[in-house]
């Protein structure tokens, strides 16, 4: 995973609801962690992936193929 969909799963997270998927999310973010973070939500933030702590329709898409991808494609926010 690099850091930019690193950033978009963050947020995503961040914007559901508690609950069981919510902490499956948190947990592929927490072990999935870059070491530049911040930079990588910078980056992400430049690349118009997240706007005023929000996800824009790219961000949301970028994050969800994240999901399909490790197998979370169920978890809706």
């Amino acid at each position: 995973m690099t850091g930019v969909q690193w950033a978009c799963l963050m947020v995503y997270a961040r914007n559901m609801p508690d609950g069981p998927q919510r902490r499956a999310v948190g947990l592929l973010c927490v072990r999935n962690k870059p070491a530049r973070f911040t930079t990588a939500m910078i980056t992400a933030g430049g690349l118009g992936l997240i706007v005023r702590g929000k996800l824009t329709a790219e961000g949301d898409a970028l994050a969800r193929t994240v999901l399909r991808r490790e197998g979370l494609g169920m978890v809706a926010p």
